[in-house]
């Protein structure tokens, strides 16, 4: 079974494992859990720091998408920005002098844009039916794969201008949050994948996060069985809603 995953961190590949050792991050990660159930490899293309133009992109650009058999889509936060020579280009970033010293000339151009961008243009509220319009675009575009299973994980949810998932996410239910759209020709787990990572050894700060994917190894497993009940039942526009009660 041919299976390539596209997003951001949330679906950073790693490398096969050699043993069967628990601290091996292939034994960890859902990546090898769902490499070990199917006995193939996996493919996972995240790139951290990017978000859904990158994984859209990556997706059209990709050789032989038609011997693919899965399809699994992390959707990152719309306000990462694209650009088809530098990334990623986010909110870090652009405000990292430390990143910036360390660019050419013309990355350094690149960040002032986006700098600027954040600083002057930026609207949280348009991003958001950005967002909405572009899950759309996708889910309509994955009709023409006829013969590919296409599983998408938010990763983020629908946040209002005031709000921010860093605050909401630790008082609000899984019941509680709102998506940008309702998968109608693919699978569909939730909740938000940043939502599981919160609720499960939550280190803070993600730069000195050392989970698989953000997350714990019961979370992992709980996303891989989640995977592996839309592909081997795949129906167009199923939702698995997984239990959060077991994190608390």
């Amino acid at each position: 079974m041919n299976i390539v995953g596209f997003g951001d961190s949330f679906i950073l590949g790693v490398d096969p494992a050699t043993t069967d050792h628990p601290d091996e991050p292939w034994v960890k990660s859902y990546q090898g859990m769902l490499g070990t159930h199917y006995k193939t490899v996996p493919k996972f293309r995240g790139v951290p720091g990017t978000g859904p133009w990158n994984m859209f992109f990556d997706f059209l650009k990709y050789e032989d998408k038609d011997s693919i058999d899965v399809v699994i889509m992390a959707w990152s936060e719309i306000n990462r920005l694209y650009h088809s020579k530098f990334q990623p280009i986010n909110t870090h970033y652009a405000h990292n002098k430390e990143i910036f010293s360390k660019l050419s000339e013309e990355e350094q151009d690149i960040l002032k844009a986006a700098e600027q961008y954040y600083r002057n243009l930026y609207d949280g509220h348009k991003m958001s039916y950005e967002l909405k319009a572009l899950m759309n675009m996708v889910d309509e575009m994955s009709l023409q794969y006829k013969n590919t299973k296409f599983i998408h994980l938010p990763c983020f949810t629908w946040e209002e201008p005031h709000e921010w998932w860093g605050q909401t996410y630790f008082s609000k239910k899984s019941s509680e949050l709102k998506y940008y759209h309702d998968f109608k020709h693919g699978a569909e787990i939730r909740p938000a994948l940043m939502y599981l990572s919160t609720m499960d050894q939550w280190p803070r700060d993600l730069s000195e996060d050392k989970r698989e994917c953000h997350m714990t190894v019961r979370v992992n497993r709980m996303l891989a069985d989640a995977i592996i009940k839309c592909i081997d039942d795949y129906q167009p526009g199923k939702l698995i809603e997984l239990d959060c009660s077991i994190l608390k």
